[in-house]
């Protein structure tokens, strides 16, 4: 499953931004089709800040 504007998939090195937060980061790892997610693509994202989010779905995010 694609990011959120639906237009492409992730890739390792995409800059994002959380749809509902606003934060922007860099994407570490790209995992496509996990099936424990119902197919959706998962990301795991360096924020600017130096902080990580662990496991997350692409479509929560936008790239920018």
């Amino acid at each position: 499953m694609p990011y959120a504007d639906g237009r492409r998939s992730p890739a390792i090195g995409d800059r994002v931004r959380n749809t509902k937060t606003g934060k922007i980061g860099t994407v570490m790892n790209v995992l496509l089709g996990v099936p424990n997610m119902q197919g959706r693509d998962q990301l795991t994202v360096k924020w600017d800040d130096g902080g990580f989010v662990a496991v997350c779905a692409a479509a929560e995010y936008e790239p920018v």
